[in-house]
């Protein structure tokens, strides 16, 4: 194929090596190059920031991120996209910013999304999230201005000095915006003087634009009025700073904020043009001279623009086009083949059209977690077909697929719910105690003599699960063997009765499937005694030294009794006695006196002005140990003139203070010095590294 020397050929980028050859006249061979081209997956450089803000003021989000291709950004509150026109977003390089104002507590009070995507990898996303204040929720100390930026000019080259200063407590940090971009300082153009104001060395007509100062504590954020700096010149003809994109694509009924900004000397006014006609100032969000922000709602069809600026020295025009792009219709024919325990098989299908589709997404959830939970997607497929891997076995799951192009992600396909396959046979040797357990397992009398007992089903089955069984007894340290047992259909609750009354039973549960048994639940404890509480729940010790342990706990569950205080025990491994202490009904407690290194039980019980209920089963703490004591009766022994023999004896076995791990010699030769670990069984050593005549 030959091209003329100013052709330009599109190369489709491919995880591949390729060859670009250019057959630049008849008589001169091929120029070849060889490249690669290297595709990484989004990832966000900057996320946006927390902000607290007063009502009807402005709040200002900055995102960035990199990838190849360049990742697309997008802005969402409440995890939809935004679209309204309160809501300015602007591009900047690698990034973009959103800047909401005026600000509302009622509609505004929310978390923002940035959600950076090119089809390579997962979508990332970060959040921030925004607070209103009215005016008398103003905390003191919420940042103040003293000294507001104002307009200026000034000659082009010459040093500018916005002028800005905040008050709060903490004393605020100041950062400066230019059109609604935050501000580099970093380089020689722009730096801060005199603690907050903005200077602007050797300006020129790019220095033109509207500046705001950006005050920040830990109380909140506020922003300056914007005040634009002019940079005067003799003649300075009108032209665009901040021209409007040629293209702007929309979903029907969206809304957009075009931009438009101009500078010169004099100051350009701008006013807007849909085709040929003059719209009116009506139309228009701002009438700031320079600058002109086109409002429009509810599009439904595609139209051209023009931005007209316009002096005494003469009218320029800069053209955008918006065009109204449907986001893509949902998959069809949605099916699953190849059902494993942990893989499925996903095909559909899609008619392209013009939707210009650039891959689909899988969306899938268990249908055994909380709605809360967000779904687990698999992005950038470019097939009609996905394996689904990493699912756990005998599941029910529902899966989505979605289609992606380059205005957004349509709506999603309708859900096929999907159950994946059991782990073992019934016939396998190894089918026992697969799964997981049955899950918080509750239990309070109904009377002296009957309790009633609830759990929830266990997470991972491993199969259908068919029945369970409900073991209990008085005695728990007897083997299971012993214990009775009620077998209770495919249902989470049961009753005993005939107990024993006001005696402690030990309650576990284990679930049945096609397969066999599954693993027991952990042990709880109830009463048989109306009007006592329930067993307390999740006892752990959360801080531990060596003569205290702090004991956390939660209150029974559905105890329908007044809890007066709880009992705590413990016994230790040292003195082989067990002690009580009568408590508030608190849920935190610290145990002190202990001795250390010392392996303690500990169970807590719950009262009631019935008496005392179940306790929690024990659970170990060991104390920490001492600093043991000093060796005694240290000998060194002169063997040659290179070796010394060192004996000792270990400390007293009160100063021992736990078991002594080893032992370590340090030497000294004049001001140098060494040092040598010893095993703690050996109480002799022999040095012979040493130097001589030393």
């Amino acid at each position: 194929m030959q091209l003329p020397c100013n052709s330009n050929i599109l190369i489709r980028m491919i995880p591949l090596s390729i060859c670009i050859c250019l057959l630049l006249t008849v008589t001169q061979l091929p120029s070849c190059h060889s490249v690669h081209l290297h595709h990484q997956p989004p990832r966000i450089t900057q996320a946006p920031k927390n902000q607290i803000v007063i009502n009807e003021r402005v709040a200002s989000f900055t995102c960035t991120a990199t990838g190849n291709p360049k990742p697309q950004i997008e802005w969402r509150k409440g995890g939809k996209r935004l679209v309204t026109m309160r809501y300015t977003v602007l591009e900047i390089p690698n990034g973009s910013v959103l800047r909401i104002e005026p600000v509302r507590p009622n509609r505004d009070n929310a978390t923002y999304e940035c959600l950076a995507e090119n089809g390579i990898g997962e979508p990332v996303r970060e959040q921030a999230e925004l607070i209103v204040l009215n005016e008398d929720e103003v905390p003191k100390g919420f940042p103040r201005f003293s000294i507001q930026p104002s307009m200026q000019g000034v000659e082009k080259g010459r040093t500018a000095l916005l002028q800005c200063a905040a008050e709060g407590d903490p004393e605020p940090t100041i950062s400066w915006l230019k059109d609604s971009v935050p501000l580099d300082i970093s380089g020689p153009k722009y730096s801060i003087s005199q603690g907050a104001f903005l200077q602007v060395t050797n300006t020129d007509e790019s220095d033109q634009g509207h500046y705001e100062c950006v005050a920040e504590n830990r109380l909140g954020t506020a922003y300056s009025n914007s005040a634009a700096l002019y940079v005067r010149s003799r003649v300075v003809p009108p032209y665009f700073s901040i021209p409007p994109e040629p293209i702007y694509e929309v979903m029907p009924g969206s809304s957009l904020n075009i931009t438009c900004n101009a500078v010169g000397s004099p100051i350009p006014v701008i006013t807007w043009k849909k085709g040929g006609m003059e719209l009116h100032s009506s139309d228009f969000s701002t009438s700031i001279h320079g600058r002109n922000i086109l409002r429009l709602d509810d599009i439904r069809e595609s139209a051209n623009y023009t931005c007209v600026a316009s002096s005494k020295l003469g009218d320029i025009e800069a053209h955008t086009q918006v065009l109204v792009k449907s986001l893509p219709r949902p998959p069809s024919n949605v099916r699953v083949s190849d059902i494993s325990p942990t893989s499925v098989k996903l095909s559909w299908s899609y008619d392209y059209g013009s939707e210009n589709i650039i891959y689909f997404v899988i969306q899938y959830k268990a249908k055994n977690t909380k709605k809360s939970e967000p779904l687990s997607e698999v992005s950038g497929i470019t097939t009609y077909f996905h394996v689904v891997t990493g699912l756990n076995p005998y599941t029910e799951y529902e899966f989505f697929v979605i289609a992606v192009n380059a205005i957004g992600r349509g709506i999603p396909s309708a859900g096929i719910a999907i159950t994946t396959g059991e782990t073992l046979g019934p016939s396998d040797p190894s089918n026992t105690l697969k799964g997981s357990s049955p899950r918080n397992v509750q239990a309070r009398p109904l009377s002296s003599q009957t309790i009633l007992i609830q759990w929830d089903p266990p997470e991972e089955s491993g199969g259908q699960v068919t029945g369970y069984k409900v073991y209990y007894t008085t005695t728990p340290i007897l083997p299971l063997s012993t214990w009775e047992v009620t077998t209770v259909d495919n249902n989470q609750m049961t009753t005993v009765s005939e107990l024993k009354p006001f005696v402690i039973y030990t309650i576990k549960v284990q679930s049945l499937t096609q397969r066999g048994p599954g693993p027991l639940s952990v042990p709880v404890q109830v009463k048989t005694q109306q009007g006592v509480p329930g067993q307390p729940q999740e006892l752990r010790a959360v801080k531990v030294t060596a003569t205290s342990v702090q004991l956390n706990w939660k209150k029974p569950a559905h105890s329908r009794e007044v809890i007066t205080g709880y009992e705590i025990y413990w016994n230790d491994t040292f003195t082989q006695q067990e002690a009580r202490r009568s408590i508030p009904a608190v849920e935190s407690f610290t145990l002190g006196d202990l001795y250390p290194d010392t392996l303690y039980w500990v169970w807590v019980a719950g009262k009631s002005i019935r008496g005392e209920g179940a306790a929690t089963p024990p659970i170990p703490v060991r104390t920490e140990q001492f600093v043991p004591g000093e060796p005694r009766d240290v000998k060194a022994t002169v063997i040659n003139s290179t070796t010394v023999e060192v004996q000792w004896k270990p400390p007293l076995n009160r100063e021992q203070n736990g078991l002594i791990r080893g032992y370590q010699i340090h030497v000294t030769e004049l001001n140098k010095g060494g040092s040598l670990s010893m095993n703690p069984c050996v109480m002799m050593s022999q040095m012979d590294w040493l130097s001589r005549i030393t």
